[in-house]
């Protein structure tokens, strides 16, 4: 089967561990498979890489006593989003990560985004009776901390 590959078509080669191809019309190159790959690879535009865009969205007043949960709206839509990192503060302003262990590795909080609405992901925040946010170090109505969002356009 001959099929056209950028615009190069398969010829008769030269010496049996080779292969040869060329433009309809023209000579045609005996070349060995490395070198026939290395020009394939040439000739292939590379991808764009994609652009990635950050935005910082404050979680707002949360009171993360008694296995309390908030939900967040990111303002950014689900199928773009490609990453999230998630930092809490303390009344104090001291910051800790989402998965803050408690002192038997039992996580204090999680997260998850909620497949509704797609259009302005929301990210629903859960946290767990007894643990380390489950004091009053992290109660009123302080901003409790930053979402950070990694989307592309």
């Amino acid at each position: 089967m001959d099929k056209k590959l950028f615009e190069l078509e398969k010829g008769t080669p030269t010496d049996s561990h080779l292969i040869a191809f060329g433009k309809q019309g023209e000579t045609y190159k005996n070349v060995t498979i490395g070198d026939f790959k290395k020009k394939i690879i040439e000739d292939i535009p590379p991808a764009p890489a994609p652009e990635f865009l950050t935005k910082i969205v404050n979680i707002g007043s949360f009171d993360m006593r008694n296995g309390a949960s908030k939900d967040v709206y990111l303002g950014v839509s689900l199928n773009k989003i490609r990453g999230i990192s998630v930092i809490i503060t303390a009344n104090d302003l001291a910051t800790f990560p989402i998965y803050y262990p408690h002192s038997n590795w039992e996580l204090s909080a999680s997260w998850r985004i909620e497949s509704t609405p797609t259009n302005n992901a929301k990210l629903h925040f859960t946290t767990n009776n007894n643990r380390f946010f489950d004091q009053s170090g992290f109660s009123g109505s302080n901003n409790r901390g930053y979402i950070t969002v990694t989307y592309v356009e």
